[in-house]
């Protein structure tokens, strides 16, 4: 469980780093954005599901919105 916390850390970590150079530095292509995003919300809804007082309802929605994120970012390479 502590390893599904410092991978959705690093994955956050990621997101906002790649924000603030796409914002600030020089553009960045969408497509790694939205994988980014889609990985940290995977490892949230794992988390949240594999918790036994997690709300799994909820885990199982990141999830769901995970693999749509994917969706779209397999759709438009």
């Amino acid at each position: 469980m502590r390893m599904l916390r410092w991978g959705s850390f690093v994955a956050a970590l990621a997101v906002v780093s790649v924000a603030f150079y796409h914002f600030f530095i020089q553009e960045v292509g969408t497509t790694f954005i939205f994988s980014l995003n889609a990985v940290m919300f995977m490892l949230l809804g794992v988390e949240q599901v594999w918790d036994r007082m997690g709300r799994k309802k909820v885990g199982y929605t990141y999830i769901f919105v995970s693999l749509i994120s994917l969706l779209v970012v397999a759709v438009n390479v």
